[in-house]
Order: C-alpha cells, then structure tokens, then sequence
C-alpha cells in the first residue's frame, strides 16, 4: 500500500512539471488566463503576465520553444498598456518562432508601424507587493 502511494505521489508531481501531449510547458496559463479573463482587474492582469514571463523563462533555462502564441500575448498586453515599442518587439519574436502567426499579429499593428527588434531577453516575473 505504501508502495502504491509513493508511486501516486511521484507520478503526480513529476506530471506537474513536465510538458502537456503537445511538448509545451503551460504551466500555470490556464488558471491565470481564466482568472484574468473572469476579472479583469489590474491584479489578476500582473499574474497573468507573470506566468507569461516564467513560461518564457521555463523555455530558456531548458533550451526549448515557447509554446506557440505566448510571445503574441505578452505583446498584447503591452499594447493595450500604450507600449508600443515593447509589444511590437514580443510580435517580431513572435513572428520568428512561428512564421504562420504574421498575418494574425500584422493585423494588430497598423501598416505604417516599423519593425521593432525583438527584446533580446525577457523580463524576469514581478511579484506583487
């Protein structure tokens, strides 16, 4: 019986930080997506863009990809907040990941938007205080 326990346990929290079926780590990005989007308020908005941020960091402490869209958001969101150069920098990272996300990402900038470069690192995830 113990046995049979130790082995529920183990396979529980190696499932938790292992990728999902399609080879992404999501970590907590449903939870936080659908906090956010059920109360949009600026606390839920700064843990959703957290987890962004750790997904980005997850991805570059084990040399894999951001899931597909991640970038997209995180540019997103720094749009809506008026920082235009910051989004339009996450887009272009976007972009060059997953080419198939132009035509998406280029109706969300206006045509006379210049290219920005894509940040050459991402931000580290901000606590709350």
């Amino acid at each position: 019986m113990r046995l049979i326990c130790v082995l529920l346990i183990s396979m529980f929290l190696t499932s938790c930080a292992t990728p999902s079926a399609s080879g992404f780590y999501w970590g907590k990005y449903p939870q936080t997506l659908y906090a956010y989007k059920k109360n949009p308020s600026p606390a839920t908005r700064m843990q959703h863009q957290n987890e962004l941020l750790r997904l980005m960091d997850y991805a570059d402490s084990r040399n894999t990809r951001v899931p597909p869209g991640i970038y997209a958001e995180m540019g997103k969101l720094y749009l809506d907040q008026g920082d235009r150069a910051i989004a339009l920098g996450y887009f272009a990272k976007e972009k060059q990941l997953y080419p198939e996300s132009a035509v998406l990402l280029d109706q969300l900038q206006p045509p006379s938007a210049s290219p920005t470069p894509a940040p050459t690192s991402t931000p580290k995830a901000k606590t709350q205080p």
